[in-house]
């Protein structure tokens, strides 16, 4: 071997014919017992065929944090001074109450407010509940949409609202669960008649609120006051 470059650099093997004869190098190749083996330079080559960089398009995860816009109605008695909240629902949960606020000129008619909430992890969210707690005066509020973001990955959610949320109002009803608006079909909502049947016993009948929540398996209604009749006094025994 003239030098120890010439020992990296190959040929890959070397075979001293006598004691007194230099090293010559023999095709490693076509004389191995190993024909499956490569060459340095052919798996060198390789390598360089087979690597890639890295792609540069990182999927942003949604960290539960979104920007909330809700609109109300432009009709002069469309704004509410109750306190307004909303529910958010996914395939992977729900949130508790988000309460968004109350009076201080937010909800007014025409007005577009925006909020930021973090939902955590509720996974693909296909609906909300929206709507107030009926607790002033004035409390009948007329939502036409709410719009969401995702703060970190951008994504853009639409749900259309366009109904009263008023005990003097539509059904009234204070509040509505709104699918969203996707390519696909929206899921239905429902409206329920509930039958209460109360028993004939003393002291039986009930002259409080009583609310029913429904629960599929989708999730469920919230507790929803069980607020007309066709009685003028339910619950009585």
């Amino acid at each position: 071997v003239e030098s120890l470059q010439a020992v990296f650099n190959g040929p890959e093997l070397f075979v001293a014919l006598s004691g007194t004869e230099r090293f010559r190098p023999l095709n490693y190749l076509e004389n191995s017992p190993f024909k499956a083996v490569r060459s340095r330079e052919r798996l060198r080559r390789k390598v360089r065929r087979q690597w890639r960089p890295a792609s540069a398009k990182i999927t942003k995860k949604s960290k539960g944090k979104w920007r909330v816009w809700i609109a109300t109605n432009e009709n002069p008695a469309a704004g509410t001074d109750a306190t307004v909240y909303m529910v958010v629902y996914g395939d992977k949960g729900k949130t508790d109450d988000i309460i968004l606020g109350a009076g201080d000129g937010y909800f007014e008619a025409g007005n577009e407010d925006e909020f930021t909430i973090q939902i955590g992890d509720v996974g693909e969210i296909y609906k909300i509940r929206i709507g107030h707690d009926d607790g002033t005066e004035f409390a009948g509020w007329k939502c036409d949409e709410v719009r969401m973001q995702d703060v970190h990955t951008g994504e853009e959610l639409i749900f259309i609202c366009d109904r009263w949320m008023s005990r003097d109002e539509d059904d009234s009803d204070v509040c509505r669960e709104l699918a969203v608006s996707r390519d696909e079909q929206p899921l239905a909502v429902i409206k329920y008649q509930v039958l209460v049947t109360t028993g004939n016993y003393w002291g039986a009948g009930l002259d409080g609120k009583v609310y029913i929540t429904l629960i599929g398996e989708r999730g469920d209604s919230g507790p929803r006051l069980l607020y007309k009749s066709n009685r003028a006094n339910p619950f009585e025994k």
